[in-house]
């Protein structure tokens, strides 16, 4: 069993700087116990309210990789982590603050219907990023369920 932070795979956490080594200690000790307690499990599409707390901090540290404007949610279990992480505002102020140094804006929408070639290079961009991780759900089948 992979014993690094968020299952990063051992080549991937090779790859990273300190300061990206610690930014991935710090999503990865995040408290979510309050997170945990609220989240509707009808929303998290069958998904154990333990793994999208991981997912959600897997997808908070590429999101924080990636440095580009809009960033794909790729499961809808990740989408209800962030949803409710957000009900918490001060907490989700802090670690926004603690991660990014600004605050993470998230803009509410629908599962798209139609991609253009942009947003599909960047999903393949993502989930390739993503298949860094030894434990991640993502579904070659759909596009980014929404854009973040």
């Amino acid at each position: 069993m992979n014993n690094l932070p968020l299952h990063i795979s051992s080549d991937f956490y090779q790859s990273l700087n300190d300061a990206q080594k610690q930014t991935l200690v710090l999503i990865d000790g995040w408290p979510m116990q309050k997170i945990l307690e609220k989240i509707d499990i009808k929303n998290l599409g069958g998904e154990k309210e333990l793994d999208a707390v991981v997912w959600y901090k897997q997808f908070i540290f590429l999101r924080y990789l990636s440095k580009v404007g809009k960033f794909g949610i790729y499961s809808k279990a990740i989408d209800e982590v962030w949803h409710t992480h957000i009900l918490f505002t001060q907490d989700y102020l802090n670690f926004c603050m603690s991660v990014f140094g600004e605050f993470l804006h998230h803009a509410p929408c629908n599962i798209m219907k139609n991609t253009n070639e942009s947003s599909d290079k960047n999903f393949e961009w993502q989930k390739g990023l993503a298949r860094k991780f030894d434990k991640i759900t993502v579904s070659p089948r759909i596009p980014p369920y929404c854009q973040g």
